[in-house]
């Protein structure tokens, strides 16, 4: 016995070191099918449709508040201790909704630049130099996105709830912060 709670481990994955064998047991099918049946109750998405790796934040669709309530359940059904998911939260998915902070990042410079330049120039209707302001503003904000090098959301797969449910806490490794 190698495992810290005194079990036989169930399965070794080939994601933490490239040359281990995956052991796939009667009890490995019972925990994936289970991970299966919480991730279809939780999500909609049929069972039939589930691998192990989908992708909970791509294709099952799993984001925000959603995937918050998905976790607590996930961690109280399989008693999966999360701290170190918690740690790196943010590297997987994105908050529900806008903050204030965003909306007038969002929406404050075009109507400023819109109430401005109605101002100075009256040869042109307001509602012009608005709807110009906000279609300058979103082309500037989607070529800045494009531009800058920020990368996307780490994937979260069915395999990586099944090997943290095998060990009772969260396994997935995480490189350094830059």
């Amino acid at each position: 016995m190698n495992s810290a709670n005194g079990r036989e481990p169930l399965f070794l994955s080939a994601t933490l070191k490239p040359a281990t064998i995956v052991v796939v047991s009667a009890e490995h099918d019972r925990l994936l099918r289970r991970v299966y049946e919480l991730v279809s109750q939780s999500t909609g998405v049929r069972i039939e449709k589930l691998t192990p790796q989908s992708r909970l934040n791509y294709e099952i669709g799993m984001d925000g508040d959603d995937a918050g309530e998905f976790f607590q359940q996930y961690a109280q059904v399989f008693g999966v201790d999360l701290e170190q998911l918690v740690w790196h939260w943010d590297q997987h998915f994105n908050a529900e909704g806008m903050s204030l902070s965003t909306g007038a990042i969002i929406f404050g410079p075009p109507f400023a630049a819109g109430f401005v330049l109605s101002e100075v120039s009256r040869t042109v209707a307001a509602w012009v130099w608005f709807l110009g302001s906000y279609v300058a503003w979103w082309l500037l904000l989607w070529v800045w996105c494009k531009l800058r090098k920020r990368p996307g959301p780490v994937p979260l797969t069915i395999e990586d709830l099944l090997q943290a449910a095998a060990a009772n806490r969260w396994i997935k490794v995480y490189p350094p912060a830059p």
